[in-house]
C-alpha cells in the first residue's frame, strides 16, 4: 500500500525536529487487478469480479457518500456554521474546509473556531484575529476525522470570542464511506443520480493568462478550465488560489483600491472572495477558495473560470493603479459521478485511498530587511502509483510580534522532482500579535509514473525591524485517490 511520510528539516524555522504525522489509514483493502485479463466472470474466480475483460479482486473502497455546504446560523450574539443533521456510519471519513469573511470595521477581537460532531469536539480549536479597519479579515479552519461510532447527529463549526458576524461564508463537508467493490458494480443496487459517488475525473491547471490587473469596470478572466466531461448530476469539488502584489511604482495610485475574486461555472457564480482593500499597508495579498456544487438536472456546463475585478481607490492617480499576479495561479476540480455510471468508467474511476494531515509545532520565522533565506517548515513524501492523485490543503496560522513597521510573509508549497509546481500565499502583518490563516491548494495527478513526489512547505519574512513572525499550527491536509480498475 502506498504511504505518505514526512521529514522534519532542522534548522531554519527553529521547528522541533519531531514533526507530527497524523495519517488516517482507513483499514480498507486496496483493489488489486488480476493481470491475466480474463474475459468472463466465471474465469475470474470467486474472489474477483469481471468488468468487461478486466478482473477486479473484491474488497472495500471509500467513495463519496455526501457533499454538504454549511449554513451560517446566528443566535444570542453567537455564530456557527451548521452542516445539518447527518447519518454517520462508523468508519466514515470526513474532511471539511470553512472560510469566514468579516466586514471592514469589525470589532477587534480573537475568535476561536471549533469543529463539533454532536457534543464531541473534533481536532484542535483555532484562535484567529477579526477586525481590521482597512481590509476584510478572513478566518479559515479545516479538519479530517474518522467516525468512531454510528450516529444521527449534527456537525457544526462553533465560533466563539467575538460578537462580529461574518459577512460571507464558504464551507464544505465531504463524507466518504466504505463500499464493497462487488456491491458498487452490482446493477441491481445502482440507481441513476444516487450516492455513493466515485471520482470520475480530475482537471487542473497552473498558469496565468493575465499577469497584470488594471482598473476595469468588468472582471478580468485570470485562468480557465474547459471540461466537456462535466455532466448533469455530478458533484464538483472546485478549488482556486492566487497571490498578488502592487506593481513597482504604483503604490500611491493603488491606495484604497478594491480587489474582488469570483469563481464561476459558465454563468453561475460558485464563490466570491473579497473585496480586499489594497494600500501601502496591504501591498501584497492572496486568495484561496473551495466550494462544492451539484450540477442540476438538464445542465451541461463546460467552463470554470477564476476572475478578478480591480476598482479604483482614493488616490488622485487612482486610474493608473495596477497589480501583478504572483505565479502560479491554480484552478482545479474533482468531478464526482453517481455510482450507476461506474461500470462504464471503471478504467479511469478513482476511490479515496488515504486521508490525513501532516503538522508541525509552533515556531518563529525570522525576518530581515533584505529578505532572509527561505526556511523549510514541513516536508512529506507521497508514494504513488501511476494514475494516482493527491489533493492538498496547506493551512498556516501566522502572527506578527510587536513592531514599528508591518511585515511581509511569503509561504510556498513546492513539489519535486516531477510535476514541479510552486503555489504561493502571502500577507502583510501588523502589530500587535494578530493570528491569521494563510492557505494554499494544490492538486497533483500522476500520469505514467509510479514513484515518489516530495512536497515542501517553505516560508520567508521581510521587515525593516528584523522582528520575528510567529508560525502556529502549520499543517498539510491531504486526500490520496487511486484508480479502481487500472491494470497495475
Amino acid at each position: 500500500m502506498a504511504k505518505l511520510s514526512q521529514r522534519a528539516v532542522k534548522p531554519a524555522v527553529a521547528l522541533s525536529t519531531a514533526v507530527t504525522l497524523v495519517i488516517a489509514i482507513f483499514g480498507c483493502r486496496p483493489v488489486n487487478i488480476d493481470k491475466s485479463n480474463k474475459s468472463s466472470s466465471a474465469d475470474c474466480g470467486a474472489s474477483a469480479i469481471s468488468v468487461g475483460s478486466t478482473c477486479i479482486k473484491d474488497g472495500f473502497i471509500y467513495l463519496l457518500q455526501e457533499a454538504v455546504t454549511g449554513k451560517l446560523e446566528t443566535s444570542a450574539g453567537k455564530s456557527s456554521i451548521s452542516f445539518g443533521k447527518l447519518s454517520l456510519v462508523k468508519g466514515d471519513k470526513l474532511i471539511s474546509n470553512v472560510r469566514l469573511t468579516y466586514p471592514r470595521g469589525s470589532a477587534a477581537a480573537k475568535t476561536t473556531t471549533t469543529f463539533q460532531i454532536g457534543t464531541t469536539t473534533v481536532g484542535s480549536p483555532s484562535a484567529q484575529f477579526v477586525g481590521d479597519s482597512d481590509t476584510v479579515s478572513v478566518i479559515r479552519q479545516s479538519m479530517t476525522h474518522q467516525v468512531s461510532d454510528s450516529a444521527d447527529t449534527h456537525v457544526t463549526l462553533s465560533i466563539a470570542g467575538s460578537s462580529a458576524v461574518p459577512s460571507n461564508t464558504e464551507s464544505s463537508l465531504l463524507v466518504f464511506r466504505q463500499t464493497q467493490v462487488a456491491y458498487a458494480l452490482d446493477a441491481k443496487v445502482q440507481k441513476p443520480g444516487m450516492p455513493p459517488y466515485f471520482a470520475a475525473d480530475m482537471v487542473d491547471t497552473d498558469k496565468i493568462k493575465v499577469t497584470e490587473l488594471k482598473i476595469n469596470s468588468t472582471a478580468d478572466s485570470i485562468i480557465e478550465i474547459d471540461s466537456r466531461n462535466i455532466k448533469s448530476g455530478d458533484f464538483l469539488l472546485v478549488r482556486s488560489g492566487t497571490a498578488w502584489s502592487i506593481r513597482e511604482g504604483k503604490t500611491s495610485a493603488c491606495e484604497g483600491a478594491s480587489l474582488a475574486w469570483t469563481l464561476n461555472l459558465d454563468q453561475k457564480e460558485l464563490s466570491q472572495d473579497g473585496a480586499h482593500t489594497v494600500s501601502q499597508a496591504r501591498a501584497v495579498g492572496s486568495s484561496s477558495m473551495q466550494t462544492v456544487y451539484k450540477i442540476p438536472a438538464g445542465a451541461n456546463p463546460a467552463r470554470l473560470t477564476l476572475s478578478a475585478k480591480l476598482t479604483a481607490g482614493t488616490s488622485a492617480d487612482r486610474n493608473n493603479c495596477s497589480l501583478k499576479i504572483t505565479e502560479p495561479t491554480t484552478l482545479s476540480a474533482v468531478i464526482f459521478r453517481p455510482l450507476n455510471e461506474l461500470p462504464t468508467e471503471i478504467q479511469t474511476a478513482r476511490y479515496l485511498h488515504e486521508m490525513g494531515v501532516v503538522a508541525s509545532e509552533a515556531a518563529k520565522l525570522p525576518t530581515h530587511p533584505s529578505g532572509p533565506p527561505i526556511q523549510t517548515m514541513l516536508s512529506l513524501n507521497w508514494e504513488h502509483l501511476r494514475g494516482d492523485a493527491l489533493l492538498t490543503e496547506t493551512l498556516v496560522h501566522v502572527a506578527a510580534e510587536d513592531r514599528l513597521q508591518s511585515s511581509k510573509i511569503f509561504l510556498q508549497l513546492s513539489r519535486a522532482p516531477d510535476g514541479l509546481s510552486s503555489h504561493v500565499a502571502n500577507a502583510m502583518l501588523i502589530d500587535p500579535d494578530k493570528p491569521r490563516a494563510l492557505s494554499i491548494f494544490d492538486l497533483a495527478v500522476e500520469g505514467d509514473l509510479a514513484t515518489q513526489t516530495r512536497f515542501y512547505l517553505t516560508g520567508m519574512g521581510y521587515n525593516n525591524d528584523s522582528k520575528n513572525i510567529s508560525i502556529n499550527d502549520a499543517k498539510i491536509l491531504f486526500m490520496h485517490f487511486r484508480r479502481i480498475g487500472d491494470k497495475l
